[in-house]
């Protein structure tokens, strides 16, 4: 055994004589090396020892590196792969220091145990294991007592609590035990060990195979079977972690999370000059993976394989946990002003005085934020309270009591609430008047779900007025509410995303008590499990399964509002300018709100790329007073609204999300307008109808099949512009739909679908080709004449794939079609009293006099799509048009202006989208920005 405990006390005095005077700093310089080797490593990061002072290794391994003058200092040098070193001896201004780096070893020793106990680590990170294990008022971490978890236990075979047998058992009641529902015998094991008894999963010799009653209170003393029960997820289960790959549906040591087993003192930590070398004791290897959220998503992100054919990431795998991937979606995963990971929130660090020597034997004085808390704390009472924000704004309306409650998840880095399906969350909205008397709630009142509990008790809260929020999953037998090992599918998650609000309405009688003083009352409780299940276990009114108190109901914010019986009904304040915001949709189905657009929430989100379009729709309340609301299209063509996620609407056409043509291909929705049924486009010209906009016809629009469109027709031969090199991926096929429905009673007069290439092609309801000359005798600016093939002069790019938007004016006089380059179109360009004239950037069309001198954005260089494995912005190849990046257009509330938008999230305006005539970066505060990914999909703006 090399012990170097002598280093520390050497740092130590390092430190003492530490000078950082400007101007004094020497030179020094050496080179590191591959232990054994001699070979030069190059990129590894060369430091002063528990200073700022850094610098890298080039291709000759060699670095030069400025130290302050000092009398002591230890040169350390690290890089992925390698295990940290140091030189104990350098001077300053010494030309020929070498430190050596050993590789991180590939073949296990069978002979040392694969994870050292948790109590070896505490014998110097004394504060770390005190956050980990407890001790005086502190609790044990959750991370210590996951393998001990009694409530777990109850699900996984009664066995936790006195109770547990009562109720769900996976190992007696799940579906997936029978060879009918299971044929394979798959995930049998319940996969519960795989984050809960992790050091015997990462050892498995079959993956998957470890059973949660392997490890037990009974197992012999010092195996390693009793070290997983009594101490769950401890130090070596992290710090041994060497990556953590994309494979993330799968459950932790079953896919997704690579260990470094093959040498028991190894252990990976984010500190580049941490150097200790104790054989299998103490190892360091620096791993940045450490400070990132991606380690964490190892137990935090899974799925379920519900086909039982050992595919986790299939579309239509059920969600188990998600919270990385509600991370990774929120404004927090993006690097800037409000990024946070995981560790920032859950192992914060220490607050205090620096020179903070964090081994208990010595080492470098450090600052105080380099010692993060290991309490993991979570759901604790001040972690709720922290991640949520209620606000309630209450008026008189006549007879009636209207109250607007926003929840918004204002501190959380994932939903609200996340983790496993048992966790949910309600909105409690009351209203009485001050002598007690309970107002009656209306239609149109939001309702909390039957799972809040339907009875007479104080907490059954079913069916009465608040909100829900959850994650249901269904199972193969049809229960819902189920553990994602039973799951077949998501039924609905209503959790609030990360910087995302829930805007719920309420209605209440006043009839006869119009001159009483009012009390309206808003909270949200917090569940860490479903009501009827805790209540058949008996968990409720003790102590949760890993030792902490519960009572079933966590109240987490309460908000009272006081109305006085003669107070006057608050104005609403109207929005300031042409357009209030807009809510950008990306690829994976988050919406991204921008400004500050009506509040529509939703926990919505299909974490892979199938989201195509957003509109604009109402839903809810009384008929008269519908909200607003969002409508999302995904490739199968189903539609999902966000703020009312149980307002579907039928639909008999589905598009399988395949390779193969023409699976998955809806591109394109129009929403009538009672936002009760719907158009959508296909990219081979297929027109399909629901809801009001079906009536009593078939859903398919006849004939509009036959275009002979989609992504089987590249443009290639003819249909190529000869000037162009290879399409490289150019096809063509149908991109945007236009619905004409003068009258607004959801049938339409006619359609225009628009192609790739810019060709328009003009149908009647029942799929009749219109002829040309079919509006002769129409006003000059009727939509009648948009229908007609000949009327107007449409935009066409010859053998280009270019064209990608087609929008109706509100007046439904004109149309302006984007081009992927940026341009847009009017239609007709050459009737000045039509709306559309300006977005030609000109006075009129007599006068071509710039409204601005600053257009909107053109580019025609290629860009590449990260998502391929092509480079497609080599245009020498590719053409032009085969990545241009333009992908929505839309205009203004107000006359006069339009919006573009491209697939890296920037927005520009034209007209009066602008706050600056001559800048076209709209006024709005907040918008994401992709780059380099090309995840913008469409924006919807609101006056």
């Amino acid at each position: 055994m090399r012990l170097r405990v002598f280093i520390f006390c050497f740092s130590i005095l390092a430190t003492l004589f530490f000078s950082t005077n400007e101007g004094l700093a020497v030179p020094t310089s050496g080179r590191v090396v591959e232990a054994g080797s001699g070979d030069p490593i190059e990129g590894a990061v060369v430091q002063v020892q528990a200073s700022p002072v850094q610098t890298t290794t080039d291709a000759s391994g060699e670095f030069v590196i400025d130290i302050p003058q000092q009398p002591f200092f230890i040169l350390t040098a690290a890089k992925i792969g390698y295990v940290n070193n140091a030189s104990f001896d350098s001077v300053l201004g010494a030309t020929d220091v070498i430190i050596e780096l050993s590789p991180v070893p590939t073949e296990a020793n069978p002979e040392e145990p694969t994870f050292q106990s948790p109590m070896a680590c505490a014998s110097c990170h004394l504060v770390h294991y005190a956050d980990w294990a407890g001790g005086g008022k502190e609790r044990p971490s959750r991370h210590s007592t996951a393998g001990q978890n009694r409530w777990v236990r109850d699900l996984y075979d009664g066995s936790g609590t006195e109770g547990g047998e009562a109720g769900y058992v996976f190992k007696r009641d799940s579906p997936i035990l029978s060879d009918e529902v299971n044929p394979t015998g798959l995930h049998r094991s319940g996969l519960c060990a795989e984050c809960h008894l992790p050091s015997l999963a990462a050892v498995a010799e079959m993956p998957g195979t470890v059973e949660l009653s392997d490890a037990t209170a009974g197992s012999i003393e010092g195996t390693p079977e009793r070290m997983a029960y009594e101490d769950g997820i401890f130090c070596g289960i992290c710090h041994k972690i060497r990556d953590v790959n994309d494979n993330l549906g799968r459950t932790a040591f079953f896919g997704n999370i690579e260990p470094t087993l093959t040498d028991p003192g190894l252990q990976y930590g984010p500190l580049f000059d941490a150097v200790i070398d104790i054989a299998a004791q103490m190892r360091a290897a620096v791993n940045p993976l450490h400070k990132d959220s991606k380690v964490c998503a190892g137990c935090h992100q899974y799925n379920m394989d519900h086909d039982f054919d050992n595919d986790f990431e299939e579309v239509g795998s059920p969600p188990g946990q998600t919270t990385y991937a509600e991370w990774l979606s929120s404004p927090y995963a993006v690097v800037g002003e409000d990024y946070r990971t995981c560790q920032d929130c859950h192992m914060p660090p220490a607050e205090g005085e620096d020179d903070v020597v964090i081994c208990v034997f010595g080492g470098p004085a450090r600052s105080a934020t380099a010692l993060h808390s290991h309490r993991f704390e979570g759901t604790t009472l001040p972690y709720l309270q922290a991640a949520v924000e209620l606000v309630i704004d209450a008026s008189r309306i006549g007879d009636l009591l209207h109250a607007k409650v926003d929840v918004s998840n204002v501190g959380a880095g994932h939903n609200f609430p996340t983790g496993v399906s048992v966790r949910n969350a309600m909105l409690v909205v009351r209203a009485k008047t001050d002598s007690d008397t309970q107002l009656p709630h209306l239609e149109g009142t939001s309702l909390i779900p039957y799972w809040g509990g339907v009875g007479d008790e104080p907490d059954d809260y079913g069916d009465t007025p608040g909100r829900g929020f959850a994650k249901i999953l269904r199972s193969h037998d049809d229960r819902e509410r189920v553990l994602f090992i039973d799951a077949i599918e998501l039924v609905e998650n209503t959790q609030i995303p990360p910087m995302g609000t829930d805007t719920s309405e309420y209605w209440f009688d006043l009839s006869g008590l119009e001159s009483e003083d009012l009390e309206l009352s808003a909270e949200i409780i917090y569940r860490r499990a479903w009501k009827d299940l805790a209540e058949a276990k008996g968990w409720i009114g003790g102590v949760d399964g890993q030792g902490y108190p519960y009572e079933g109901d966590v109240l987490v914010k309460s908000v009272t509002v006081e109305l006085t019986g003669e107070g006057p009904t608050p104005t609403p304040t109207a929005p300031i300018g042409c357009d209030s915001g807009y809510y950008l949709l990306d690829a994976f189905g988050g919406r991204h709100p921008v400004g500050s657009p009506p509040v529509i929430t939703g926990s919505l989100y299909f974490g892979y790329n199938i989201a195509r379009d957003l509109e604009r729709a109402r839903t809810g309340g009384p008929t008269s007073l519908l909200q607003h609301d969002l409508a999302v299209l995904d490739g199968a063509g189903a539609v999902h609204f966000i703020a009312s996620p149980t307002q579907t609407i039928e639909q008999d056409f589905f598009f399988p999300i395949t390779e193969e043509f023409p699976g998955g291909r809806a591109v394109d929705l129009s929403m009538t307008s009672d936002s009760l049924g719907y158009w959508v486009l296909t990219d081979f010209g297929g027109i399909y109808r629901a809801g009001s906009a079906k009536g009593e016809d078939e859903s398919l629009v006849p004939n509009t099949d036959t275009l002979g469109l989609g992504l089987d027709i590249p443009l290639e031969g003819s249909l190529r512009d000869p000037s162009f090199p290879s399409p490289g991926g150019a096809n063509l096929r149908a991109v945007s739909l236009l619905v004409i429905d003068e009258d607004g009673d959801s049938t339409a007069e006619g359609y225009v679908i628009l192609d790739s290439m810019g060709g328009h092609h003009p149908f009647d309801n029942e799929g009749v080709v219109i002829d040309p000359g079919s509006s002769s005798g129409s006003e000059i600016n009727s939509p009648d004449r948009l229908l007609d093939p000949t009327a107007y002069l449409w935009p066409f790019f010859t053998g280009l794939d270019i064209a990608r938007d087609l929008e109706l004016h509100p007046m439904g006089t004109g149309v302006v079609i984007l081009d992927g380059w940026g341009g847009v179109h009017p239609v007709p360009v050459d009737e000045e009293s039509n709306p559309v004239y300006f977005a030609n950037n000109r006075v009129s069309n007599e006068d071509n006099t710039p409204l601005s001198p600053v257009g909107l954005p053109y580019i025609t260089s290629g860009f590449d799509n990260p998502s391929t494995e092509e480079d497609e912005s080599d245009e020498e190849f590719y053409g032009r048009d085969a990545a241009s990046i333009f992908m929505d257009l839309e205009f203004t509330s107000c006359e006069g202006g339009l919006y573009t938008l491209d697939r890296f999230g920037g927005v520009f305006g034209l007209g009066a989208a602008r706050e600056n005539p001559d800048d076209p970066i709209p006024p709005f505060a907040g918008s994401p920005y992709f780059f380099p990914d090309q995840l913008a999909v469409d924006a919807e703006f609101f006056e």
